[in-house]
């Protein structure tokens, strides 16, 4: 299994504490130089914001680039991950957190006609363009990260911020495809993480997904981009990355661990999506 997600693709990592249930975090194409994060989704909604570059983000079926200065308000529970290998030199910053740190019992008006109105949407993401948006979020990141405690009420400005400038100026575009279609893409996600070590053709997914092979090939790639057995190829050579790094497995045992009928195939595989061969990536990163 992977180490950021369950069986059921939700994320394992626990986000901030239950007085404050919200965090910050930042990272970059530094991390294995992946080809992406591993597909996820959680109960928080989470504010993604460029500090350096672009970055090119895949939620559900829908594909948003943000650029320095613009960010990103992904829903509860979409399926969404970042790819880094279109802009390798880019740096983001992720801030999540649980509709619960903004509910404001002194406050009815704004929580009422404000707040429960966007979260009574059913919207996979919404972009913003506002520069002190965008400046709060980098302003905080440090502070916040060192636990200051005056960090946690600039915090809750900026998702009121945010929350504003979406009541304001953003016409909600609820998801309406994603529903069906993604609940069983997300049961073939699950099917994959569970099983990647195993022998897995099209038809498993497919009966997961409760359709015909071609159907759920087609449903598939419009949300992920990628085949069922390309998605499923490319988290096996992930997994063998992690595995390669972390452990003295020799390479054919690797292979086979994630899942590979063969070592040469594996290799194969690997330089695809890496550019270099399982042995040369093990030297260079180990």
């Amino acid at each position: 299994m992977n180490e950021y997600v369950d069986a059921n693709l939700h994320e394992k990592t626990t986000h901030g504490t239950p007085d404050f249930p919200g965090v910050i975090y930042g990272d970059s194409y530094h991390f294995l130089k992946d080809q992406y994060f591993y597909a996820h989704y959680h109960e928080e909604l989470e504010i993604i914001a460029t500090k350096k570059g672009k970055m090119s983000i895949l939620v559900n079926n829908k594909k948003y680039i943000i650029s320095e200065g613009d960010i990103l308000l992904v829903n509860s529970n979409a399926v969404h991950w970042v790819t880094h290998n279109e802009y390798p030199d880019s740096y983001f910053i992720a801030a999540l957190f649980k509709q619960s740190l903004i509910q404001t019992s002194g406050a009815p008006f704004i929580e009422k006609n404000i707040i429960e109105y966007i979260h009574s949407k059913k919207f996979e993401a919404i972009l913003i363009k506002d520069s002190q948006i965008h400046k709060k979020l980098i302003e905080i990141y440090n502070p916040f990260r060192k636990n200051e405690s005056w960090a946690k009420i600039e915090y809750l400005i900026l998702i009121y911020m945010i929350y504003s400038y979406i009541y304001k100026n953003v016409e909600i575009c609820e998801f309406n495809e994603g529903g069906h279609n993604n609940d069983k893409v997300r049961k073939a996600l699950q099917y994959i993480y569970k099983n990647y070590n195993k022998e897995i053709a099209l038809a498993d997914i497919a009966k997961e997904m409760r359709l015909s092979e071609a159907e759920a090939s087609r449903v598939f790639k419009k949300i992920v981009k990628d085949s069922p057995i390309e998605y499923l190829v490319k988290y096996r050579v992930n997994r063998a990355s992690y595995f390669l790094i972390n452990t003295d497995y020799s390479i054919t045992d690797i292979a086979f661990l994630v899942g590979f009928q063969s070592s040469n195939y594996f290799t194969i595989a690997f330089k695809k999506y890496h550019n270099v061969t399982p042995s040369v990536f093990r030297k260079e990163h180990k």
